[in-house]
């Protein structure tokens, strides 16, 4: 029996330094002891911030912390979340990832009603104008529009060439009021 202990006691340190795992290609201890403070704030007032991790569906999973009334100071762990904004009376309601990387703001500017309605009027009147132009144009096609008084003609170019500019911002502005625009900086 004592050449078993002996021999157990010989391997014991190499079986525990066995059962030790490894950590995992990449990892790194954190470089904060505690997690660094983020700042948010929001260029509306009277908006609700929301922090979730980056896989949370907000719709259904609690947030990680709430800024009722911004700015507001949370401690964050460096890594990708979801921030979300609450529909106000002037403000719509929509969510976009972040990442930090130590202490830093975070500035949201969330998009208003006013945003995506004009993006919707123009994305719709942008084509309308246009096709106004180019009737304009086809009805010029006379000589009255060649000698002279060529005021149908250019109006009917200038109503084609802002229909076509306006139809894609338009669309751009409204398609982009979904989602609020959020900066990061250390």
């Amino acid at each position: 029996m004592g050449r078993v202990a002996a021999a157990l006691l010989l391997l014991a340190p190499a079986v525990a330094r066995a059962q030790v795992p490894a950590p995992p290609p990449g990892w790194a201890p954190r470089p904060y002891a505690v997690p660094p403070p983020v700042d948010l704030v929001s260029t509306e007032p009277g908006v609700s911030l929301s922090v979730f991790p980056e896989r949370a569906r907000p719709d259904r999973d609690p947030p990680l912390f709430e800024c009722p009334t911004p700015p507001c100071r949370i401690p964050l762990w460096p890594g990708r979340y979801q921030l979300r904004v609450s529909e106000g009376p002037e403000t719509l309601e929509g969510t976009r990832g972040f990442e930090t990387t130590g202490p830093a703001q975070v500035s949201v500017d969330p998009d208003t009603h006013a945003h995506r309605t004009a993006g919707l009027v123009m994305g719709i009147v942008g084509p309308i104008a246009a096709l106004v132009g180019v009737g304009m144009l086809a009805s010029c096609s006379g000589s009255e529009c060649r000698e002279g008084d060529d005021f149908l003609g250019s109006s009917g170019v200038l109503l084609f060439l802002g229909g076509l500019t306006v139809t894609p911002i338009g669309w751009v502005m409204f398609g982009t009021s979904y989602k609020p625009e959020v900066e990061v900086s250390p």
